[in-house]
């Protein structure tokens, strides 16, 4: 016997369609970020985690910026006390407006700190400085740049 006549197939289902891609971050302010000093490489990522996780585009290698943070840290020992290394730490840090030029706020933030080891007490100052400093800096770049 024959089989039966093909009945015309439908279209096979459309394949679902990807979601749309998230909207281009080009509203986003973009930050440069340079930092000098010791450990400046444990520094300026810091502050780039801190300021990319605050919303903003961060930038270590180029001028085509609409802000720039640039700073400078330094730490001393400051001795030993009770088992613990001392460490005195300084950040001077500058919040520049490039469009219009102006200078938006600088910080200047002193801490001593210690821990068992000199190597601790400088993470722990850098953990400090970065708690202290990046949240001004974003307070000041969110009132102030649009």
């Amino acid at each position: 016997s024959d089989p039966p006549p093909a009945q015309p197939s439908a279209p096979p289902p459309a394949a679902p369609s990807a979601p749309p891609p998230p909207p281009a971050s080009s509203g986003a302010i973009k930050v440069g970020l340079r930092i000098t000093g010791v450990d400046r490489a444990t520094v300026q990522t810091c502050f780039a985690n801190r300021l990319i996780n605050a919303g903003y585009l961060v930038y270590e290698s180029t001028s085509d910026v609409q802000v720039q943070v640039s700073g400078e840290l330094v730490y001393k020992r400051a001795g030993y006390n009770n088992g613990t290394q001392m460490v005195k730490a300084h950040a001077n840090v500058r919040v520049k407006d490039l469009k219009s030029g102006q200078l938006l706020v600088a910080v200047n933030k002193r801490i001593k700190v210690g821990r068992r080891t000199v190597n601790q007490a400088v993470q722990l100052a850098v953990s400090r400085l970065c708690d202290r400093v990046v949240p001004k800096i974003v307070r000041i770049i969110r009132e102030r740049v649009r």
